[in-house]
């Protein structure tokens, strides 16, 4: 047996369309259809200067945006607010006969009708309440399902609200500093707690999470210096950073298996705590903690700390070295950020990525050895590694993030695979004991800076396959001598070989049409340079204190030379 859908149906269907071409394209579907805009009584989607035209036959005027367009045409028809309105502008549009679906009580609606709230409001709007000494209690209606940015916060006498049960998110700064807040009852419907929205709160010293609780924002319970206990949800999807920061009374908290996001410092300051219960497995290297076998996350433990799981710890500040677990799936972002006291990290197979800073900053590191299935090292993955010496890149990887190696001072040499394509913004920049690097076939774009500040480079070979070199690639490699083109590249981008004061001779590939600004600034000992007969431009300060040089070849007739070009080229004639 057929169903077909008949034109009410397809209508009760068009009312969760959200475009135009949505609704074009159904009535171009069938014949049967071609009549159904003419069936809306109210717009179901914005209206302007292309959508009016085909819904003629509405009678009620439907405003998502108090920014959409208002059309005198309609001005006679009645008009529904889907967008937040204030109170006060509510009982305006309501007088006229209009509709209002999502109302809420702005500051200066308490200003004007007082401090109780009307039982059509469905928010408490941003600062609401903010700054009233005299509030001490405080009941939201049911009607309230979200509560604004700042809507309690400094009210200083605060000792007891209730929630209502409708509540589905608390906006950022809430409460924040209500120093006479003890204790606060969450409902089961709340799904977001924004940044900061209990920090502040001296006197809370309980509070109960509800159990399909989404997310906890950025610094929640910085300085609730009197809470004691906390048990996070199983539902908890995102763990903001330094939530619990400066709890200093904190002695026990739970965490969840499911959570992949944890911030190294999250416990700083909770100077406190001896129990942490954390998914197994777990690992400690030294004060830090890992767990998550799934995607690696580890934090930074107080040394009060004396049990995990119930299990009492002892840290072991002299471990030198650590092989990631064959469990272990894949790392979190900062997962070993500032792990001061390793100096080799040995990782298994099965790992094909690097999250982001996932090795910043470990000051000791001398090597890491990498798996065969990496292919992904995400940005600034081994930023700031100074003590890193040597690294084997395995030919899978086909991507490396920006900063990757940013100032790995003591990075000598490295090999980089044919399947690399781009080698990305300040990747080695800083690397000053890099005196090589094999740049293979396969790479088609140097980015800005990628090479900056490497200070003991001493020679390079651009492949045939690069096609674009971009801003300050090579600037301040102060022992550059020798470049080889082997691509046919048509600019040298700003400040590409600037401040190079070893560079004594280049020989330029005849495709190239510009020369960027200051490409060869103070490169003192810079003797000849042939300038390619395509060229047409040479940027400004192009060679600028370029004192060495002495011989341009022959310069293009038609080149358009920039602002001091070859200023301080005391040596050159053309």
């Amino acid at each position: 047996m057929k169903h077909t859908l008949n034109i009410d149906s397809i209508q009760q269907v068009a009312l969760y369309f959200e475009t135009i071409d949505d609704y074009k394209n159904i009535i171009l579907s069938s014949k049967k259809f071609q009549h159904l805009l003419e069936y809306f009584k109210s717009n179901p989607i914005p209206l302007n200067d292309e959508t009016i035209k085909f819904f003629p036959n509405i009678n009620t005027y439907n405003l998502f945006s108090l920014q959409d367009t208002f059309y005198e045409s309609l001005s006679s028809l009645k008009i529904c607010f889907y967008c937040r309105i204030s109170y006060q502008r509510s009982l305006k549009e309501i007088k006229k006969g209009n509709t209002c679906k999502f109302i809420y009580y702005s500051k200066e609606d308490k200003k004007k009708f007082g401090d109780i709230l009307p039982s059509q409001v469905k928010k408490i709007g941003k600062e609401c309440y903010c700054n009233s000494p005299s509030l001490s209690i405080f009941e939201v209606p049911y009607s309230i399902v979200e509560i604004g940015d700042k809507s309690f916060m400094n009210c200083t006498s605060l000792t007891s609200i209730v929630l209502s049960s409708s509540i589905t998110r608390l906006c950022n700064y809430t409460f924040h500093k209500c120093i006479s807040l003890k204790k606060i009852k969450l409902p089961q419907s709340l799904k977001h707690i924004g940044y900061n929205c209990f920090s502040g709160c001296s006197s809370l010293n309980s509070i109960q999470l509800p159990e399909m609780l989404l997310s906890i924002g950025d610094y929640c319970f910085d300085f609730c210096v009197n809470l004691t206990s906390l048990a996070i949800p199983s539902s908890i999807t995102y763990f903001g950073i330094q939530c619990f920061c400066n709890c200093s009374s904190l002695k026990s908290l739970s965490i969840p298996s499911n959570l992949t996001s944890f911030n190294r410092q999250q416990f700083y300051g909770c100077s406190s705590l001896e129990e942490i219960n954390v998914p197994a497995p777990y690992w400690i290297v030294g004060k830090h903690l890992f767990f998550n076998k799934m995607k690696l996350v580890g934090c930074e433990l107080p040394s009060t700390i004396n049990s995990i799981n119930k299990i009492p710890v002892a840290f072991d500040m002299n471990q030198t070295s650590f092989e990631v677990p064959t469990e272990v799936k894949s790392f979190g972002n900062k997962c070993f950020q500032d792990e001061h006291s390793l100096r080799s990290i040995s990782i298994k197979k099965f790992i094909d990525r690097l999250d982001n800073y996932c090795f910043e900053g470990c000051l000791l590191v001398t090597s890491i050895s990498l798996p065969s299935t990496i292919k992904v090292i995400e940005n600034g993955c081994f930023c700031g590694c100074i003590s890193l010496k040597e690294i084997n890149i395995p030919s899978s990887l086909t991507r490396l993030g920006d900063y990757c190696f940013y100032r790995c001072s003591s990075l000598s040499a490295v090999s980089l695979p044919s399947s690399l394509k781009v080698i990305p913004y300040q990747c080695f920049s800083g690397c000053s004991s890099l005196t090589s690097i094999d740049l293979p076939q396969g790479v088609l774009k140097l980015s800005d800076q990628s090479f900056k500040d490497c200070a003991t480079l001493q020679s390079i070979n651009i492949p045939s396959t690069i096609t674009k070199i971009e801003v300050g690639c090579f600037n301040n490699c102060l022992r550059l001598s020798e470049v080889s083109f082997y691509s046919p590249i048509q600019k040298i981008p700003d400040f590409c070989f600037s401040n190079c004061i070893s560079l004594q001779t280049i020989t330029l590939p005849l495709s190239v049409i510009s020369i960027g600004n200051r490409s060869f600034c103070n490169c003192v000992k810079l003797q000849s340079i042939q300038i390619p007969s395509l060229t047409t431009s040479l940027g400004n300060d192009c060679f600028t204190n370029c004192s060495s040089l002495v011989s341009l070849g022959s310069l293009p007739k038609n080149a358009i030379l920039g602002d001091d070009c070859f200023f301080g080229c005391e040596k050159l004639f053309y």
